[in-house]
């Protein structure tokens, strides 16, 4: 039996081997079985890889296995609060190598009623919100920035607790009391 993945907008993914030009093996996604041999299909993943879902849009790679910084409980424990707020309809918590990420959804089943469910799954995207990182034993959660001059992402707070920053910070992920937030330790511009 092949290697298969379906990810979440319901497309499979198979694992394809291809020889360079080294002689070395190298591997691919790909959907369309019809375009390779049986021979190049994978049943098996190489050892120390994993399938990767993109949790943005959906898009799988094979990657080698990572060890996160995170720890599930550590995830848990944001989900927990994300979980006590009714008005975030959907969203996605990614444990990274060094970082744990929040994302949510651009859509909403109530705002697109007319989409069939496949289409409204191939369409949906994910944006990330908030991210935590972790360094020698405090917390920090950080926000996106929308301004061009500075840094892709904004500390907010730091804490040696991951549960006071996800109380505080989750309630306001896709409103625009999130942007109140400023650097943390910077007066405001």
């Amino acid at each position: 039996m092949l290697l298969e993945y379906t990810n979440r907008k319901g497309s499979k993914h198979y694992l394809r081997a291809a020889k360079t030009k080294k002689g070395n093996t190298r591997y691919y996604i790909v959907k369309n079985l019809s375009k390779f041999s049986k021979n190049e299909l994978q049943r098996a993943m190489p050892e120390g890889y994993e399938f990767y879902e993109s949790p943005d849009d959906a898009r799988v790679s094979i990657r080698k296995i990572i060890t996160p910084l995170f720890s599930i409980k550590e995830k848990e424990i944001v989900d927990k609060y994300m979980k006590k707020h009714d008005f975030i309809y959907d969203y996605i918590i990614e444990l990274e190598k060094e970082v744990l990420i929040i994302y949510s959804a651009h859509m909403t089943r109530e705002e697109f009623p007319e989409l069939s469910e496949k289409y409204f799954l191939l369409n949906q995207s994910y944006t990330p919100q908030l991210v935590f990182t972790q360094k020698d034993g405090k917390y920090t959660v950080h926000r996106r920035c929308h301004l061009g001059s500075f840094p892709d992402w904004i500390p907010l707070e730091s804490s040696p607790e991951l549960e006071n920053l996800a109380k505080k910070f989750t309630y306001h992920i896709g409103k625009e009391s999130l942007l109140q937030f400023w650097i943390e330790g910077e007066k405001d511009w």
